[in-house]
């Protein structure tokens, strides 16, 4: 007997086992009642978004602000080299 075989012997016996289950009389209007009486907010949709990208915008933030500070520091070094390297001929 191979895999496949096993698979739809399991499959076809799962299938009669639970042949006759059915939801509860009134499962579906229980289920839109639950649902419908849920506030619906602009925010629901923005929430899930944010918590995936948050991290990721403030990680981008943060290596933006070292490398302005970097750059900054860089210009400051440059100029300030310059000017003590100057030499003046009379």
């Amino acid at each position: 007997m191979n895999p496949t075989e096993r698979f739809e012997m399991r499959a076809e016996r799962l299938r009669l086992a639970t042949a006759r289950l059915t939801p509860s009389a009134g499962f579906r209007d229980r289920v839109l009642e639950r649902v419908l009486a849920e506030p619906l907010a602009w925010w629901q949709g923005v929430a899930p978004l944010a918590r995936r990208t948050l991290p990721a915008l403030a990680l981008m933030a943060a290596l933006a602000w070292a490398a302005a500070f970097r750059a900054s520091s860089t210009v400051d070094e440059t100029l300030a080299t310059a000017y003590g390297s100057a030499e003046v001929d009379w």
